[in-house]
């Protein structure tokens, strides 16, 4: 996970949540 940046971990996990919970 070195590709990322935490702020872009956050995101990303932030994306997914918000995904599912639509």
């Amino acid at each position: 996970m070195d590709r990322f940046t935490e702020k872009e971990v956050e995101f990303l996990i932030d994306l997914k949540y918000a995904t599912i919970g639509s």
